[in-house]
């Protein structure tokens, strides 16, 4: 004997769709601060819409996002021309994108526990050198979070043959989380302690 169709309840099959399309839940995370420092870019959201009360309630809109890595809170909004609001907050993808000295604003990344970061075939890297020269990109603008990081940007991008990490902030200079990529090996290859560096 032949079965009856099967009907589906639409409210369930509209249920079971929106659990698929839940994006995961943010793995909770530590603040970390940086006061009159601007993160310029990498934009998920317009923080003119996104206004709340403080820069921690900023770092914890981050830390609740799963795309967000860091924010920053606007302070001063006269610092950054007419229609700006104090409470502005703007989450970012990468790690201290644009990072600029500015007294508008806070700005920070979150922390989140990680498992140990894999092993990095191809990767070999040298504490403690600069590799001048022969850029391919824009490091100020083009971060990561380590060295590997910056190694994997390398891997990634067509005819990167070498990269620098900017590991310690110079002044006047460059800052922390700098991704400089190479069309050479090892180019101007100079001992500094600012660097790691390596080549793919």
């Amino acid at each position: 004997m032949a079965r009856p169709p099967i009907r589906m309840n639409a409210t369930l099959l509209l249920a079971a769709l929106a659990l698929l399309l839940v994006p995961p839940p943010a793995r909770a995370g530590k603040c970390s601060f940086e006061h009159d420092i601007d993160f310029r870019g990498s934009d998920i959201n317009d923080g003119r819409l996104n206004v709340v009360g403080s820069a921690q309630e900023c770092c914890d809109e981050c830390a609740h996002d799963y795309r967000c890595d860091s924010w920053t809170y606007v302070k001063l909004p006269s610092a950054l021309g007419k229609g700006r609001k104090v409470g502005e907050c703007w989450l970012k993808t990468g790690y201290r994108p644009g990072a600029l000295r500015h007294g508008c604003c806070i700005s920070g990344v979150v922390q989140r526990g990680s498992p140990p970061p894999p092993h990095h075939s191809g990767c070999h890297s040298e504490p403690n050198y600069d590799y001048k020269g022969h850029d391919i990109n824009d490091g100020r603008h083009d971060t990561a979070a380590s060295p590997a990081g910056c190694c994997d940007k390398c891997k990634a991008t067509y005819g990167c043959k070498s990269w620098t990490y900017v590991k310690q902030h110079k002044p006047h200079g460059s800052q922390v989380g700098e991704c400089w990529l190479k069309d050479k090996v090892k180019p101007g290859r100079k001992y500094d302690t600012c660097c790691t560096s390596g080549v793919v």
